[in-house]
């Protein structure tokens, strides 16, 4: 199995946000209970996706936990684990298979970017 690290750099719409206990914590200020909410611990599998930006040629990376896949933009209903899942406004979006966390880490620099070491775990 093929052990990768990538960083995933956590949107604006988390306004705080922590790694405690090897576990990301966040506070999500748009939804009614403000109490924080763990998002991803270590053993948790999830779904890792890349979005590349067809005009920078920049690629930033995220993660759903709905193991049936990323959906489709011609057709929502079909989802799938990996491969090219549509483009739309130049940016194109492909998931990269079944991972399972290993580790989460916050780092100091850049600002506001956890990094999270996964394992592959299934293509399908």
């Amino acid at each position: 199995m093929r052990r990768e690290r990538k960083t995933i750099r956590l949107g604006s719409e988390y306004s705080e946000y922590w790694v405690k206990d090897g576990e990301l914590r966040a506070i999500d200020f748009g939804a009614e209970d403000p109490n924080p909410k763990t998002f991803l611990k270590p053993g948790d599998k999830v779904v890792l996706v890349a979005s590349l930006n067809l005009k920078t040629d920049e690629t930033t990376y995220w993660w759903s936990k709905d193991l049936r896949g990323v959906p489709g933009n011609a057709n929502p209903n079909i989802r799938k684990t990996k491969g090219w899942r549509g483009t739309t406004n130049d940016i194109s979006v492909h998931a990269l298979g079944i991972w399972e966390v290993e580790k989460i880490k916050e780092l100091k620099r850049p600002k506001d970017t956890i990094s999270i070491k996964l394992k592959k775990i299934a293509d399908e």
